[in-house]
């Protein structure tokens, strides 16, 4: 059996259209610390993205951002899914997070794929997946590129480097697949995340981009990003 594509109208289920809120503060850890309160500086603009959740062998694609909107809402069968895009202390860095509400009476287990298309207009780039950062990386000829995220839990448990596996990630019992982690000359790349809320409870997932010609610079920002999304950061 394969998975069931859902694209327009679908029972329970209601788009909301695009509402721009301006810029949102991000509460900082620590207390005494200030808020960050930044405009959103850089943005991804080689990339249209695509975020999709996985439940019972279906597939919603519930969002792809517009340049310049910042919050999304999206209602299907018993979850409440608001995405928002952050600001970010790092000009270089586009920071998102999806906010996953189950106000069901059971727990709900799902996948979130997030899916890169990179624009024609821009250099293909050379992409590969990193272990140890659980991140992808793109290589281009004057800067890299590292595209990561997280749900309190853990970082993704499976990542795409090309268009086909991309479509093969959304197949039934994907998450048994093994893709390779190197791919050259590639038009899109993927993360996909487990997660699981229950009833009338929420999680939330964070996703970021982070351009910068020193990979060192680069990796230090995803560690801290990392560190500060997941659930150990607030024990």
């Amino acid at each position: 059996m394969s998975v069931q594509y859902m694209t327009k109208k679908y029972k329970n289920t209601t788009l909301l259209n695009w509402t721009n809120i301006g810029t949102i503060g991000l509460q900082a850890r620590n207390k005494g610390e200030k808020p960050i309160m930044m405009p959103i500086k850089h943005s991804a603009e080689e990339f249209m993205k695509e975020y999709s959740i996985e439940m019972n062998n279906v597939l919603y694609p519930i969002l792809s951002p517009d340049k310049g909107k910042y919050y999304k809402e999206v209602n299907i069968e018993d979850l409440d899914i608001k995405w928002l895009r952050l600001p970010s202390e790092n000009e270089l860095a586009s920071l998102q997070k999806l906010f996953i509400e189950n106000k069901g009476s059971k727990t709900i287990e799902l996948k979130v794929h997030i899916h890169y298309n990179i624009l024609a207009n821009h250099p293909i780039p050379f992409v590969y997946y990193s272990p140890s950062s659980e991140a992808m990386m793109l290589c281009r000829k004057t800067e890299y590129c590292l595209i990561g995220g997280t749900t309190p839990k853990s970082g993704p448990f499976q990542y795409q480097t090309n268009e086909k596996d991309m479509l093969l990630s959304t197949g039934v019992h994907s998450d048994r697949s093994v893709f390779p982690p190197i791919s050259q000359e590639s038009k899109g790349c993927g993360l996909s995340y487990n997660v699981k809320v229950e009833a009338n409870k929420s999680v939330f997932l964070y996703d970021w981009e982070i351009n910068h010609a020193n990979l060192y610079e680069l990796e230090t920002t995803h560690d801290y990003f990392k560190d500060l999304f997941t659930e150990k950061s607030y024990n």
